[in-house]
């Protein structure tokens, strides 16, 4: 994002600063206990880390090029500088393009901390903080907090559910290849890709008709074409596909207003197709 020209490198720690400690989660600590047990903390403002939030780049007089490359190494280098043990969930970056020119700030967290609905709330607030320093971030409704222990009652009164989950997590499901997933060779570097593109027409129907004549929406559409798709690959008689479902994991709940919740909301449950 855009940091107005004639900024300091303080103006950029302090709007920075002031988005953690609105935000709680923001400040989280991933702690390890004696029995091997991962707890999530969340210190208060005073307790939190002390750690530069911000590190200033000279960036004057780059080019696109050669801007785009130093972005690329910062970007890596203030990830590496994450540390959830530390509290240290957000770094940021402000490549100082020089005297009377806008700067660019760039921010990384931690995805304990983020999902994609959040950087829409994160942006924002930053840019509040640069523009107007003094004025106070609007205050959020529901803190992650209260909502992780809104979901433990949540869970309570569904208790008797579980049954029917574990059904569906235990359902038989042949392998798709010939062997089963290595978690030492199978990682993100060395996944491929396969990409389809469908015709104005075709995609017409899958987004809009195909749902509404099964009074489904269009997860079920593409759920459905996965599921034939893999029972084609398998062979008749295989048994049923079971894939992990991801969801926002915002769901609405009795008097919580989440619009200016920051964390990691993101929901899984299996499904048996």
């Amino acid at each position: 994002m855009a940091v107005r020209a004639g900024a300091g490198l303080g103006d950029v720690e302090a709007a920075v600063r002031a988005v953690v400690e609105r935000h709680d989660v923001l400040r989280m600590r991933a702690e390890l206990s004696a029995e091997g047990v991962w707890r999530l903390t969340v210190p208060e403002v005073s307790e939190g880390s002390t750690v530069p939030m911000v590190k200033r780049v000279d960036a004057a007089g780059l080019d696109a090029e050669a801007f785009g490359r130093l972005v690329v190494v910062e970007r890596g280098a203030a990830q590496g500088r994450l540390s959830p043990a530390a509290g240290v969930m957000v770094q940021g970056v402000w490549f100082d393009r020089g005297p009377g020119v806008e700067g660019v700030l760039l921010l990384v967290a931690h995805h304990l901390v983020v999902d994609g609905v959040s950087w829409r709330i994160i942006v924002p607030d930053v840019r509040a903080a640069l523009a107007e320093p003094s004025a106070e971030l609007s205050v959020v409704p529901t803190s992650f907090r209260r909502w992780a222990r809104l979901l433990v009652d949540e869970a309570r009164a569904r208790a008797g559910e579980l049954g029917f989950w574990r059904g569906v997590a235990g359902t038989p499901d042949p392998l798709v290849g010939a062997r089963a997933l290595d978690a030492v060779v199978d990682v993100a570097a060395s996944a491929g890709q396969l990409e389809l593109r469908l015709s104005a027409d075709v995609t017409r129907r899958v987004l809009g008709a195909v749902p509404a004549a099964f009074h489904g929406e269009i997860n079920d559409v593409l759920l459905a074409a996965l599921a034939r798709a893999v029972g084609r690959w398998r062979g008749a008689g295989q048994g049923p596909v079971v894939v992990d479902v991801e969801g926002h994991g915002r769901e609405e709940l009795p008097g919580v207003d989440l619009s200016r919740t920051v964390g990691w909301f993101t929901s899984v449950y299996p499904v048996a197709l």
